[in-house]
């Protein structure tokens, strides 16, 4: 008879560990964003238009000397962000780089890393949503350890993630990063490194 159990046990258990965890991870995204330190550049995760605006803002306000915004579908041109750039068009063509190579967060992750050995940076701002830092913290990490990584999270949700239970959107997005969040530590463990 425990020999049928055991199964049966490992699964709650399991459920009741991923449970713990994702309430642990949604309990630890910052409800505010955390003005970052000065970096020599600012990457910006491509995915929405309030990324790109937050990414731009500290390039302009002198937080980083460039900006790359890594994921960039191929058929975008610079002149698809000209509102995002408006304000100061003339730092944009200096000082911004696109990367359209990256498809997914550990693409980012290597795009990211070449673009910052080119240029010779030891430091990095790192702006994507809120939800999807962790992950791509321990991804950028992987990729160029020896680099100063200063997060600038972003609230980009349609809800606010203090509320997500109120929202089925919000909180199957939150469930679905955490476990893409789970797989990245795993993979980071099994590698030797540590988020």
């Amino acid at each position: 008879m425990n020999l049928f159990l055991w199964p049966l046990r490992l699964v709650i258990a399991l459920v009741f560990l991923w449970v713990g965890g994702f309430l642990w991870f949604v309990a630890g995204l910052s409800p505010r964003p955390i003005e970052p330190a000065p970096a020599d550049g600012i990457v910006v995760l491509t995915g929405s238009v309030e990324r790109l605006k937050v990414g731009f803002e500290l390039l302009r306000t002198g937080k980083g000397e460039r900006l790359l915004f890594t994921g960039v579908a191929h058929g975008s041109h610079p002149r698809h962000f000209a509102a995002i750039f408006a304000d100061d068009p003339t730092k944009a063509e200096c000082c911004v780089d696109l990367g359209r190579e990256a498809l997914d967060t550990i693409g980012n992750a290597v795009e990211t890393a070449a673009w910052v050995a080119q240029r010779n940076m030891a430091s990095l701002i790192v702006v994507t949503s809120a939800y999807h830092m962790p992950r791509a913290l321990i991804e950028l990490r992987r990729a160029m350890p020896a680099i100063r990584l200063e997060p600038r999270a972003v609230m980009d949700t349609r809800e606010p993630l203090s509320t997500w239970w109120h929202n089925g959107a919000t909180a199957r997005l939150l469930a679905s990063e955490f476990t893409k969040y789970l797989a990245a530590l795993v993979r980071a463990r099994m590698q030797g490194w540590v988020s």
